[in-house]
């Protein structure tokens, strides 16, 4: 997977808050969901290249953006972080 694609991928998947989102039957925004699958593949092609921190630069990278919208959408419906990003990962995993 290309760096660059990658991080462009999740950088243009989130949906801000002020935006209705399109949720799933638990009312967790797909657009979480989908940033969540998003970095588990990245981690899983950094796991598969090795473990220098050039490998795991784009993971590192989409992580982050991952959490800025984990916490921004926490802050804009008044849940935890740390609740809502269970729920997403348990969603991004079983679905």
């Amino acid at each position: 997977m290309n760096d660059r694609v990658l991080y462009g991928a999740v950088a243009t998947a989130w949906q801000p808050p002020t935006m209705p989102p399109v949720t799933n039957e638990r009312g967790l925004p797909e657009s979480l969901i989908d940033l969540q699958r998003t970095l588990n593949a990245a981690a899983e092609e950094a796991r598969s290249r090795g473990s220098s921190r050039e490998e795991w630069r784009p993971w590192v990278e989409a992580a982050a953006a991952v959490e800025n919208a984990f916490a921004e959408h926490a802050a804009a419906v008044g849940v935890s972080v740390d609740e809502l990003r269970s729920a997403v990962e348990k969603a991004a995993r079983t679905a």
